[in-house]
């Protein structure tokens, strides 16, 4: 427990956690059981960060933030399961339709069309692969060709090794998918950091993220945050935006926009580093650390769902995932029920698509996406019951999606600022996790592992 002499109005706890996603609940999460006394502050109204779950209708849950686990996400799996939260796959059954090189063409008759252009795809994936061996996820900055790697971007890379226009788009499609920018945004070796931190890249990068977007959880993934907050009570503060964190000797105090202020002996700063570097320090962080926050951008992603009465494409062989280089929406996925229930199309606009149509008036953005659907799914999607549209980088508090990519000699230059801990703050948030970054999976590990700093640091200080 805190020995921490009160004072009147303030909070007092052995950790202050800033922010109430899911990274920061995981991180409180372990300190209370550990015996500790935590307070987490948290800028909205309500918990989950990046998680955002919208009940449209009775029983339909439609994820405005993040929404699948993977096969190899076990963290996030023992999590659910200890919550009483159950999964159930994503429907994956059925053709996806490419709108490449200027026509559509379904499943295997793309396979068919473009079979050179998919394996020259194949080919720069397994030399990704390779590449990545090389990388350590915990400090990409000592790979052999750091330097080299950091110094160039994705899209100059992919330039080089002699696609076909196809291809190229193909695999500009995949990874925008992933990182949420344009390649030409992101270094090589930022790339190779998300491959290596998330497996290798036919997993990452294949049509339907493949070992990334395998289950769902029934109820929506907004009761993994909800719960986790109910275990913790009013340790939980909503609308406490943290203006300030100020290091005095054993004592942290962290003060509120509003005057609400709490003091501790460790603080877990749960936010992305963007949102971190928001906030003012006392003293002020390392240059190095405000360097980084200043580099490590929110990528954009917005999303459209599509709803109807039924799946009808599911009857027609379709999967309900398109790959399109004409957009707006350049991947969708089927995000309805595996057996019943509306049918459900969600709709991704990533990176520049994101900036540009994601910015454009609902109407004509939604009149476009209808046509879109059209083209792919035949003439019943241009009808949808209902679209539903949800941006992250419009919300007052999140201000961006689930990756952030610094840009060329981010890496090398500032990437060991990333996670490291100063004094007694520690870091969390899905980036700086070494597995799956950008991932529940990843928020979850890098929960855990500040919540270890910040628990390793008042055994010290109580030995001392």
């Amino acid at each position: 427990m805190s020995n921490l002499t009160a004072v009147p109005g303030t909070l007092e706890a052995d950790v202050v956690v800033v922010g109430a996603g899911l990274s920061g609940l995981s991180a409180a999460r372990e300190v209370r059981r550990a015996g500790r006394e935590v307070v987490v502050l948290e800028a909205d109204d309500r918990v989950g960060g990046r998680i955002l779950t919208e009940e449209w209708a009775p029983g339909v849950h439609l994820e405005l933030g993040a929404q699948w686990i993977g096969d190899t996400h076990h963290r996030m799996r023992a999590l659910a399961t200890e919550l009483g939260i159950t999964v159930y796959d994503q429907f994956e059954e059925g053709d996806t339709s490419y709108e490449l090189g200027g026509r559509v063409l379904r499943g295997a008759a793309f396979h068919r069309a473009h079979d050179a252009d998919v394996a020259a795809v194949e080919r720069v994936l397994r030399e990704l692969d390779a590449m990545a061996a090389t990388v350590d996820a915990a400090a990409p900055w000592t790979a052999p060709q750091a330097d080299r790697w950091d110094r160039i971007t994705v899209g100059q890379w992919y330039d080089a090794q002699g696609l076909s226009p196809v291809a190229r788009e193909l695999l500009e499609i995949c990874t925008v998918g992933i990182l949420a920018v344009p390649t030409v945004e992101v270094s090589l070796l930022g790339l190779l950091f998300n491959v290596v931190t998330c497996g290798v890249s036919a997993d990452l990068l294949s049509e339907s993220e493949g070992g990334a977007q395998t289950q769902r959880f029934v109820g929506g993934t907004g009761q993994i945050p909800q719960r986790l907050a109910a275990e913790l009570g009013d340790r939980v503060v909503l609308e406490a935006p943290v203006q300030e964190i100020a290091v005095a000797g054993e004592t942290v105090t962290v003060r509120c926009r509003g005057g609400r202020t709490a003091r501790a002996r460790r603080v877990i700063v749960a936010l992305p580093p963007t949102l971190a570097g928001r906030i003012l320090y006392d003293p002020p962080l390392p240059a190095v650390r405000d360097q980084l926050t200043q580099r490590m951008p929110q990528a954009s992603a917005h999303k459209s769902f599509l709803i109807y009465d039924e799946p009808f494409w599911r009857a027609d062989g379709l999967n309900g995932q398109l790959i399109s280089e004409a957009g707006p929406a350049r991947m969708t996925n089927d995000s309805g029920m595996a057996d019943d229930g509306p049918g459900i199309v969600l709709a991704f606009l990533e990176g520049e698509n994101a900036r540009v149509e994601g910015r454009w008036p609902a109407e004509q953005r939604q009149d476009a996406l209808r046509a879109e659907l059209a083209r792919h799914f035949g003439p019943r999607a241009a009808h949808p019951e209902a679209i539903v549209e949800g941006s992250w980088a419009d919300k007052p508090w999140i201000r961006g999606c689930y990756n952030a990519n610094p840009g060329p000699c981010g890496w090398t230059h500032f990437g060991p600022a990333l996670s490291a801990p100063i004094g007694p703050i520690s870091w969390a948030g899905t980036e700086t996790a070494v597995a799956w970054s950008g991932y529940m999976e990843g928020a979850v590990e890098a929960g855990s592992k500040a919540a270890a700093e910040a628990l390793q640091g008042l055994e010290v200080s109580e030995r001392q």
